[in-house]
């Protein structure tokens, strides 16, 4: 009998969901297979001639729960299988790049941003939610890699896949199927390791975290505050250095003079001074 392991803390959180809830305990019960439905739902949508379709999945978990693995695996596998791993991106912006430049039928990967927190990370949900319809004009498809539900939720996603157990025997994790918010069975995805574009991805990754440590990328961190700082705030508390300060102690911002004067010349460039 195969065995879908989980680490011992996982396991505890998952058997305690189970029981308490409804939809999550019937799907357990009932051991249900929608490995074959996934598959004809994606292949409907992507070949549908008589109108524009396209796919829009989520692939949510902590850390350590083969989410990128399954995103490229499932994407190669049944969504576009001309993928590599430029199709691939971190970073938001460049997620825009990609999709400005894409052709029709193309798909991407949107993987784990590293500043997804606070009033930015709002803005970008939202902006994310207005290139919905570009997505489906060009029939580009998209698989968003999160922590969470809660950048993409559920009524922006064809379906949701939570992992839930990996088999290291046959190299396949056991997901979680999420549609419409209720839990409705089990999806089955093996995933490539031994396919280039994992090596490819693996190095574009590490090349990434790199540069994240770069002044160049600390800043990105730097605008997101900044805009979080700015949302609600009038005019007159922008005034000049002084107010901006003040604004960010009253924020309860615990920052150093350094920190504190790279956010203060944030704002200022978000205001175009």
């Amino acid at each position: 009998m195969t065995k879908y392991y989980l680490m011992p803390l996982q396991e505890e959180i998952l058997l305690e969901r189970i029981r308490y809830e409804k939809d999550l305990y019937r799907v357990f019960k009932k051991k249900k297979d929608l490995t074959p439905k996934i598959k004809q739902e994606i292949r409907l949508r992507i070949n549908n001639k008589e109108e524009k379709n396209w796919v829009v999945v989520q692939v949510n978990g902590e850390t350590g729960t083969k989410k990128s693995s399954i995103a490229i695996a499932l994407m190669v596998s049944f969504i576009d299988p001309n993928f590599t791993a430029k199709g691939i991106t971190q970073e938001y912006n460049s997620f825009l790049t990609l999709l400005n430049e894409s052709k029709e039928k193309e798909g991407f990967i949107l993987d784990e941003m590293v500043f997804q927190r606070g009033t930015g990370s709002q803005r970008m949900r939202e902006e994310l939610m207005n290139l919905v319809e570009t997505l489906r004009k060009r029939q580009n498809s998209m698989i968003f890699v999160t922590p969470t539900e809660k950048f993409i939720g559920d009524d922006n996603v064809t379906f949701t896949l939570e992992p839930c157990g990996f088999d290291k025997e046959t190299k396949t994790v056991r997901c979680l199927v999420r549609k419409n918010h209720r839990y409705i069975g089990f999806y089955y995805q093996k995933l490539l390791w031994n396919a280039p574009i994992w090596k490819d991805y693996e190095v574009g990754k590490d090349d990434f975290l790199e540069k994240s440590k770069s002044q160049k990328y600390k800043k990105v961190a730097y605008q997101e505050m900044a805009f979080e700082l700015m949302k609600d705030c009038s005019d007159e508390d922008l005034k000049n250095n002084k107010r901006i300060k003040l604004l960010i102690e009253k924020k309860g911002r615990n920052m150093t003079t350094e920190e504190r004067d790279l956010l203060v010349e944030q704002i200022k460039i978000l205001q175009g001074k």
